[in-house]
């Protein structure tokens, strides 16, 4: 029974998301409405991750007006809602870090602030890394790097990836593994710069 709900949820989101591609902008804020809370999640999961003075409603305010400017919208479904959504949060992320780091050069600090490293988080600086790494992805395998988006920022399934980007599950996997390898390069060679 719950999967049923489960699917009916998303069958009923599907069908706001693709009403709002059509111009009914009451059934864009129904579909935003329902999805906040895991928008929300989302953001939040990131911002545990990341050493940023913003809360998860900062970054989700950033998204949704980048989301209200569009003029045109044409998600297919769900899951390629959240594609775009991740790819949005990951630029939302980069612009707060850039923001950041632009701040304490203008002020003569140091990049690293004493205590700016918490248990389990990293420096904005890490983010800043990891997106400029993901821009070298793209242009070695584009379809790598959106894997990337969707799994890591917006959180989607292997399933659910590989229907967005229609790839096979097992491709999407490949996808994955070989994004993680080489992000993985990228990120200890910036280590040993």
């Amino acid at each position: 029974m719950k999967n049923l709900q489960l699917s009916s949820t998303h069958e009923d989101t599907t069908d706001l998301l693709q009403r709002w591609s059509e111009g009914d902008v009451l059934a864009g804020e129904m579909a935003l409405q329902r999805l906040y809370p895991e928008l929300r999640m989302t953001a939040s999961r990131h911002l545990d991750n990341v050493n940023l003075s913003c809360q998860p409603s900062d970054i989700l305010h950033d998204v949704w007006l980048r989301l209200l400017s569009q003029r045109q919208h044409d998600w297919r479904n769900r899951a390629h809602f959240f594609a775009l959504v991740a790819r949005m949060i990951r630029r939302v992320l980069a612009d707060h870090v850039k923001h950041r780091m632009r701040g304490k050069r203008a002020h003569n600090k140091a990049p690293f602030e004493e205590g700016s490293q918490r248990s389990g988080q990293a420096d904005p600086l890490d983010h800043f890394l990891l997106d400029q790494a993901l821009d070298q992805l793209a242009l070695v395998d584009p379809i790598a790097a959106k894997t990337v988006e969707l799994r890591y920022f917006s959180g989607l399934s292997f399933d659910e990836t590989a229907a967005v980007l229609e790839l096979s599950r097992a491709t999407a996997v490949r996808r994955w593994r070989f994004a993680r390898a080489f992000l993985y390069q990228q990120l200890a060679g910036a280590d040993n710069e």
